[in-house]
């Protein structure tokens, strides 16, 4: 068995509302969404979220590496995966979201292959339907504490709360949230790098009595002295996002103690093959995981819910991806919200049943044997 084609499509999608982090807000979606058929009739789909601030990479740029990652792949047997992500490496270093849109259309392939859903492969841990937060978005105080509101009326018990902008106001953007929901509602809140050690430490004791699950990433990446610091200080545990990229990351964050969790997305690990490994080594040194993923559709969002469905150490997960997005690439199977919970479809590898043709558009670039 070969893989013998790949189709790229760039879809422009539209949102109903944008969403916003410390990082960067997204009005529009561009991503890069991949299509890979073997020899043998068998097709996988994958995607790449692209975010310059997270992994650097551009949907043009994106393309500019698989175009010529691709040509190197064709012909290779897709179930060598420690070979295909070998030869990437080898390749071109970084490029993590593009690298994971390859891994997840080649995972996708195997499941059928192996007449087998993606989650049962990975583990089959959990089951095809798995509770998730939902995310509250960086905004003012008073229609942050509304849509906090609105998502608990809807059944959500977590929710994710982005902060990270001037202090005094996210204090504030967190008490409108507290006094709008019930406080049976557990809170994690990201600030996507936003605080200063000093901030973090402020917002800590100001929140101090608060039914805070954890912080993530509260601090700048490459600030792993500063993570291990306000842990040590803490009363709730931290979670490391952008500190985390790969295998090297996540054994220098163990080493220090610089957080209790880890949080795993495919697009910056570069696929289920990584994020495997990377899972086993945070469950060899007791530090559980949670999947997350960035501004993406639901391609991303259903691999996403696979890997968290099989893998035991994921104990956090975060699978509200692809909901703002006015319009769904993927026109049957999948993944959908239930409430507060991802619902795999049926179905093997992905369970995709059909994509959205007219959204997809036609593709911008294919590669063949």
């Amino acid at each position: 068995m070969k893989l013998s084609k790949f189709e790229l499509y760039k879809p422009a999608l539209s949102m109903e509302s944008p969403f916003v982090t410390s990082l960067r807000r997204v009005d529009e979606l561009t991503p890069v969404l991949i299509k890979a058929e073997t020899d043998k009739g068998k097709t996988g789909w994958g995607e790449a979220p692209v975010s310059p601030q997270v992994t650097g990479e551009t949907p043009d740029s994106s393309l500019s590496v698989l175009s010529q990652l691709i040509p190197n792949l064709l012909g290779r047997d897709p179930r060598d995966r420690e070979k295909i992500h070998a030869g990437m490496e080898e390749f071109i270093k970084g490029n993590s979201a593009s690298k994971a849109g390859i891994d997840i259309a080649v995972h996708d392939i195997l499941g059928k292959v192996w007449s087998v859903p993606l989650w049962k492969l990975f583990g089959g841990f959990r089951s095809s339907r798995i509770t998730t937060d939902f995310t509250v978005s960086l905004d003012e105080p008073e229609p942050m504490g509304k849509r906090a509101a609105e998502l608990v009326a809807e059944g959500f018990a977590e929710l994710k709360v982005k902060l990270g902008g001037k202090l005094d106001r996210d204090i504030q953007r967190f008490e409108n949230i507290e006094k709008a929901t019930a406080t049976e509602t557990d809170f994690r809140i990201d600030a996507n790098q936003g605080w200063t050690r000093t901030e973090a430490s402020r917002f800590v004791k100001a929140t101090e009595n608060s039914s805070i699950q954890f912080l993530e990433q509260p601090l700048d990446g490459k600030d792993i002295e500063g993570m291990e610091r306000l842990r040590e200080a803490s009363p709730y545990p931290i979670m490391a996002d952008e500190s985390v990229n790969g295998l090297k990351d996540a054994l220098e964050v163990i080493r220090r103690g610089a957080a209790d969790y880890i949080n795993i997305k495919l697009s910056k690990t570069g696929g289920f093959f990584p994020a495997s490994k990377l899972a086993a080594l945070a469950e060899a040194n007791h530090v559980s995981c949670m999947i997350g993923g960035m501004s993406s559709t639901g391609v991303l969002a259903t691999a996403a819910a696979h890997f968290a469905a099989g893998v035991k150490n994921v104990r956090f997960r975060d699978l509200d991806m692809g909901t703002s997005i006015t319009e769904n690439v993927i026109e049957a199977g999948g993944s959908h919200l239930d409430g507060n919970h991802r619902v795999i479809s049926g179905g093997n590898g992905l369970g995709i049943k059909e994509m959205n043709e007219e959204i997809l558009g036609t593709p911008v670039k294919t590669y063949e044997l």
